[in-house]
C-alpha cells in the first residue's frame, strides 16, 4: 500500500490527508494552529503563544521557549556574571558564569588582578611596578602614570646630573637623582672631587677654578713659588710670563693652561727663565715643567755666561713635558752656549714632546760655542723622546776667532744620554771664523753611555769657513773620552745631509757618523744622500773626507744601508765613500750585513780609495767583514786611487773577509790600482788576511778589465770558495735607494756563500749583505 500526504494551509487552517493507493476517493485530516507559529498541537507546547514553539530561542522569562522540556536553560539573553572577590567592581575574566541567575555575581569581568581592590580598570596608574589600571603598561610605560619624580642625565657618567631632565617612576640609564654637577662634560668636575692640578676645571663645583693661579691667585711665579708648599701645582694662566724663576731645592710643577699655546714664557734677556743652581749639594728638588710655550730673544756675553735660556740646572730633577718653542733667538759674543734652551750639571733631566720652530743662533765675533742647542748636559742623566727641532739656524754676524758647534739637538759629556723618536730637520749653519768646528751637529757624546732609537736626521745643511782649520765630525758623534764611553744606535735615518768645509790649512770631515774609541753599536739604519766636501784652500795637504759613516775603536754594525752619498775632497784625500773602519788597541769592529751602493768619492790632486768600504786594521785589531755588499761605487777622481768596492790598509791588525759581494764600481784618476779591491801591507802583514766565499765581479767600464785587485793575487775559484758572478741585483733606475739587492737562483751569490754559515731559514749562506744568519732582518 502506498500512502500520499499532501498539506495545503491557507487561513490559519492545516488540510492533512493521508490517502491510500487503492482508494477510489479522498480522505482528509485537518489540524488548528491557534497561535499561528507554524506548529499544531502535538508539536507546539503552548499553541496559545506564536513565541513557544520548537524553533523558538529560549529567553530568560521563565518560559520553555523552544519546547524542549526545560525552563530558561541556555538562554540566548542569559547574562555572563563574575567573582569580585576584592569588590572592586570588576570580576575575575577567569571566574565566567552564563545563566539567567547570577546572583552573587557581577557582569564586568575586566579585573587583572581580582586580589585587590587597588587594582582594576578605574584605578589610576601609580608608580608601584603594578600595571594599576589593567591596560597591559606598567609604571613609566603608561603615559597616564601619576605619582613620577624627575631625574637628570649624568653625561659624563660622574654620578652627578646635569641639566637634561626626565620625569619617571626610577632612574633610567644614565640618569641620576641630583642635579648637582656644575660641568657635566667632564666626570672630574662635581662636588665630591677636589680641586687639583692646573685644568682650567671647577673641579669641586664651588666657582672657583684652579689653585695657586698666575696672575691670579699671586702676581707672579716667583710669587707663587715662594707662596706655596712642596708638591703643589703652580698654574700659569694665558698671557706672557717674562721673569726669572730661583726654584731652587723646591718639589713644584708648573702648567700652562690650554692646550700649551696660552701660557707664553718669554725668555728675553740674559738670566735663564727657570733656575734651579744647588752647587752645594745640600738640597734636593724636582720640578715639572709642563703644557707652555717658549719665546723671546736671549743674549750671552763674557761677562754674562747663563746657559740654558729656558732652565738652568745644577743637581736635582727636572721634568718637560708638552712644551712649544717658536722663534727663539740666541747671541752669542764671544761666549759659550752650552745649552741654548736646557743646562744641566749633575742632574736627571727628562724632556718629553718638546717641538722647536725658529730656533736661531747668531754668533757675533771673540769665540764662541754652541754646545748642546738644545739640551746640554754634563755629568747628568739625560732622556729625550719626541724632541723635534725643525728649521734652526747658526751664523756668524760677526766672524769669529774660534766658533764651536756640538750636538744642536744635544751634547752630553760624562752623561747618560737616551733618546727616542726625535728628529733634526731643516737646520742651516754657516759659520765663518778663523777656527770652526763642528762635532756630532745633531747629536755629540764624549764619555757617556748614548743610547738612540729612531733618530731622524735629515736635511740639515752645515757650512764651515775657516782662515785656519774647519773640521766636521758629522751629524751624530761620539768619542769614548778618557775612561768611558758607549753608543747604541738603532732606527736611525741620516739622510740628505749636506756639510761643506772650506779651510785655509786644514779642512777635514768624518762624514755623517762617527764613533772615535769606546764600544760603539750601530743598527737597522739607512744612511741615503748626503753630500761632503772639505776643500784645503792653500795647498792641499790636511784636507780630508773620510768616511760617510766612519767608525774607529771597536763595536758592531749590523743592517745599515748606506747609498748614494758622496765625498768630495777638493786637493784632499778621499776615503769611504760608505764605510771607514778604523781597529785600533785589540778592539774588534765586526760589520755584518751592511750594504753600501751607489756612493761616490774623489779628489782633484790627492788620493781617492774605498768608494764603498775602507778598513784599516793597525796596532792588532780585528776588522771582521761578514756578509757585506758593495755595489756600483764609484771614484770619480784622483791622483792614486784604487778599491771602489774595498780599500784596505794593514799594519799589525787582521781583517776578515766572508760571504761578501764587491762589484760593478768604476775608479778613475792619475793612477789606478785596483779598481774593485786594493790591499796595503805593512812588513808581512799580509798573512792576516783572511778572505773566503766572496764574490767579486764586473768592475770597470770595460768588464775584461785585469786590474781588478792590487796588492793580493786575483783569488777568484780558488779552494777558499772565492767566485765572480753577476749577482742579478736590479739597479735599472737612477736613484741609488731603489735598488733591489735580494738574492733569487739565478744570482752568483745563492747559497754560494760559506756552507758552515746558514741563511735565516736554515739553507746554506748567500753571499752578500742580503745573506747570512741576518738575512731576515732587512
Amino acid at each position: 500500500m502506498r500512502f500520499s500526504i499532501v498539506c495545503l494551509g491557507c487561513l490559519g487552517l492545516i488540510a492533512c490527508a493521508d490517502k491510500d493507493a487503492s482508494d477510489d476517493g479522498d480522505s482528509t485530516a485537518s489540524f488548528t494552529d491557534v497561535d499561528g507559529d507554524g506548529y499544531g498541537p502535538g508539536a507546539d507546547c503552548d499553541d496559545s503563544d506564536a513565541s513557544v514553539h520548537p524553533d523558538a530561542d529560549e529567553l530568560c522569562d521563565g518560559i520553555d521557549n523552544n519546547c524542549d522540556g526545560a525552563v530558561d536553560l541556555d538562554a540566548v539573553d542569559a547574562p555572563t556574571g563574575y567573582t569580585d572577590v576584592d569588590g572592586d567592581g570588576y570580576g575575575d575574566p577567569d571566574t565566567a558564569v552564563t545563566s539567567c541567575d547570577i546572583t552573587g555575581l557581577i557582569e564586568d569581568g575586566t579585573d587583572c588582578d581580582d586580589s585587590t581592590a587597588d587594582v582594576s580598570p578605574g584605578a589610576a596608574e601609580v608608580c608601584d611596578g603594578v600595571d594599576n589600571d589593567c591596560d597591559s603598561l606598567i609604571d613609566s610605560a603608561d603615559d597616564e602614570v601619576s605619582g613620577t619624580s624627575t631625574f637628570y642625565f649624568d653625561s659624563d657618567g660622574d654620578g652627578y646630573g646635569g641639566e637634561d631632565t626626565i620625569a619617571a617612576c626610577n632612574a633610567p640609564l644614565g640618569y641620576v637623582e641630583n642635579s648637582d654637577d656644575c660641568d657635566d662634560s667632564t666626570a672630574s668636575a662635581n662636588p665630591a672631587w677636589t680641586e687639583v692640578g692646573c685644568d682650567g676645571i671647577d673641579n669641586d663645583c664651588d666657582g672657583t677654578i684652579d689653585l695657586n693661579t698666575v696672575p691670579g691667585a699671586f702676581g707672579s711665579i716667583q710669587e707663587a713659588v715662594d707662596g706655596v708648599d712642596d708638591g703643589s701645582e703652580i698654574c700659569l694662566n694665558a698671557g706672557t710670563h717674562a721673569e726669572s724663576v730661583d726654584v731652587t731645592g723646591r718639589l713644584l710643577t708648573f702648567t700652562g693652561s690650554g692646550d700649551g699655546t696660552e701660557a707664553m714664557l718669554d725668555v728675553t734677556g740674559s738670566a735663564p727663565f727657570f733656575v734651579f743652581d744647588n752647587r752645594s749639594g745640600e738640597e734636593d728638588g724636582r720640578i715639572v715643567l709642563q703644557n707652555v710655550s717658549v719665546m723671546g730673544d736671549y743674549a750671552m756675553s763674557a761677562t754674562a755666561d747663563a746657559p740654558g735660556a729656558l732652565l738652568h740646572m745644577v743637581g736635582g730633577t727636572a721634568s718637560l713635558r708638552n712644551i712649544q718653542v717658536d722663534d727663539v733667538t740666541v747671541s752669542l759674543d764671544d761666549t759659550d752656549a752650552t745649552g741654548g734652551l736646557v743646562y744641566g750639571v749633575d742632574s736627571t733631566v727628562g724632556i718629553t714632546n718638546l717641538s722647536v720652530s725658529g730656533l736661531a743662533f747668531d754668533v757675533a765675533g771673540g769665540n764662541a760655542g754652541i754646545a748642546g742647542g738644545v739640551v746640554f748636559g754634563d755629568a747628568s742623566d739625560l732622556t729625550l723622546s719626541e724632541v723635534v727641532v725643525d728649521g734652526t739656524s747658526v751664523t756668524t754676524s760677526v766672524p769669529a776667532n774660534e766658533a764651536l758647534v756640538v750636538g744642536l739637538l744635544a751634547f752630553a759629556t760624562d752623561s747618560v744620554l737616551d733618546i727616542s723618536e726625535s728628529a733634526l730637520t731643516g737646520t742651516s749653519v754657516d759659520l765663518a771664523g778663523e777656527g770652526v768646528i763642528g762635532v756630532g751637529m745633531a747629536v755629540a757624546t764624549e764619555g757617556t753611555l748614548l743610547t738612540a732609537t729612531e733618530l731622524a736626521v735629515t736635511d740639515n745643511t752645515f757650512v764651515l769657513e775657516a782662515g785656519s782649520a774647519a773640521m766636521s765630525w758629522g751629524m751624530v758623534s761620539t768619542e769614548a773620552g778618557p775612561d768611558s764611553g758607549t753608543a747604541h744606535l738603532s732606527l736611525l735615518d741620516v739622510s740628505g745631509n749636506s756639510v761643506s768645509l772650506d779651510g785655509d790649512n786644514v779642512s777635514l770631515s768624518l762624514g755623517v757618523v762617527s764613533s772615535l774609541g769606546g764600544d760603539f753599536t750601530f743598527e737597522d739604519s739607512t744612511v741615503y744622500n748626503n753630500t761632503i766636501s772639505a776643500i784645503d784652500s792653500v795647498d792641499g795637504e790636511a784636507g780630508a773626507t773620510l768616511g760617510t759613516v766612519s767608525v774607529a775603536g771597536g763595536g758592531t754594525l749590523s743592517h745599515i744601508d748606506i747609498r748614494g752619498n758622496s765625498l768630495s775632497a777638493g786637493d784632499g784625500m778621499a776615503m769611504g765613500g760608505g764605510l771607514l773602519v778604523t781597529a785600533r788597541e785589540e778592539m774588534v769592529v765586526s760589520v755584518t750585513n751592511v750594504l753600501v751602493a751607489g756612493n761616490t768619492v774623489q779628489s782633484a790632486t790627492g788620493d781617492a780609495v774605498g768608494a764603498g768600504f775602507a778598513v784599516i786594521s793597525d796596532n792588532e785589531g780585528l776588522v771582521d767583514l761578514t756578509n757585506v755588499t758593495a755595489y756600483r761605487n764609484d771614484i770619480l777622481g784622483g791622483e792614486q786611487v784604487g778599491g771602489s768596492g774595498l780599500f784596505a790598509a794593514f799594519g799589525s791588525g787582521d781583517l776578515s773577509v766572508v760571504n761578501s759581494d764587491f762589484g760593478a764600481g768604476t775608479a778613475t784618476g792619475t793612477v789606478v790600482e785596483g779598481i774593485g779591491v786594493h790591499f796595503q801591507w805593512d812588513d808581512e802583514s799580509g798573512e792576516s788576511l783572511l778572505w773566503t766565499y766572496n764574490n767579486v765581479h764586473t768592475h770597470g767600464e770595460d768588464t775584461g778589465e785585469t786590474n781588478i785587485f792590487f796588492g793580493v793575487d786575483d783569488p777568484t775559484d780558488d779552494e777558499a770558495g772565492n767566485i765572480s758572478g753577476d749577482p742579478m741585483y736590479s739597479d735599472d733606475d737612477a736613484d741609488p735607494t731603489t735598488w733591489v739587492f735580494s738574492v733569487d737562483r739565478r744570482s752568483a751569490n745563492y747559497n754560494a756563500g760559506d756552507p758552515a754559515i746558514s741563511d735565516a731559514d736554515g739553507s746554506r749562506s748567500d753571499i752578500g749583505a742580503v745573506g747570512g744568519p741576518g738575512s731576515d732582518g732587512w
